[in-house]
């Protein structure tokens, strides 16, 4: 997809979230694309939004891969589960800290698409 001439592939939200622009990784690295996204993320601990930088970074990398197979590690992958389990680690802090950074990067676009799925699905 191009947008104002350059080229950035739009992530398919998940659930309600917002859709998160992602420039390919050639472009930038997958740490600098989780710190932008991530960063500004509200969990009441500068540890956890750190965790979240780290683990948005390793899904980044490896985005076609289960969690287990994009850590590698099993004591990497229990952190990954015990991470997201945390009461403090909300769906609405993730996806405000996306929100945000998704606004930021429309700044100053000239045209901006935002294709809907208006899918439904019927199962007897």
């Amino acid at each position: 997809m191009v947008l104002a001439g350059k080229q950035r592939p739009i992530l398919p939200p998940m659930c309600a979230m917002p859709c998160v622009v992602a420039p390919p990784l050639a472009l930038a690295s997958a740490r600098q694309w989780a710190q932008d996204v991530f960063a500004g993320a509200r969990l009441g601990d500068p540890r956890r939004t750190a965790r979240l930088v780290e683990l948005g970074m390793t899904l980044a990398e490896r985005p076609a891969d289960s969690l287990p197979q994009a850590c590698e590690q099993w004591a990497k992958t229990k952190a990954a589960y015990r991470f997201l389990e945390n009461e403090a680690v909300t769906i609405e802090a993730l996806q405000q800290a996306s929100g945000q950074s998704t606004a930021r990067q429309c700044v100053g676009q000239r045209l901006i698409i935002v294709p809907q799925d208006t899918t439904t699905l019927s199962f007897p």
